[in-house]
């Protein structure tokens, strides 16, 4: 299966930048989710921050699959164990959809 990982930030939470911070992130008042998708579209629009931070969820479709376990804003730090926090939104939309196919995606 595809699987994503995102990273939820709540106030007062820092950037993960590194493999290593992402063991951590429970003491920077971070989350570390996994989501799994079905197949097809995603319903879902990634940017990356101007400032080379992290790929994030943008806008988010009502016919969304994973509307409710996916929020605005919430980062995505790879898909299928691949690191993309240095990928841009279109690199990573490409990406997303690439993997459409497949039976289940986590996220």
């Amino acid at each position: 299966p595809s699987s994503y990982r995102i990273i939820r930030r709540t106030p007062g939470s820092r950037i993960v930048d590194s493999v290593s911070d992402i063991s951590e992130i429970t003491s920077f008042n971070i989350a570390k989710i996994h989501v799994i998708a079905p197949a097809g579209k995603l319903g879902i629009v990634a940017k990356a921050a101007t400032t080379g931070g992290l790929p994030y969820v943008c806008d988010i479709e009502d016919s969304c699959p994973i509307l409710g376990q996916i929020r605005l804003e919430d980062e995505i730090i790879a898909v299928d164990d691949e690191d993309v926090r240095k990928m841009t939104g279109i690199d990573l939309g490409k990406l997303l959809e690439s993997k459409s196919e497949r039976p289940e995606r986590k996220i």
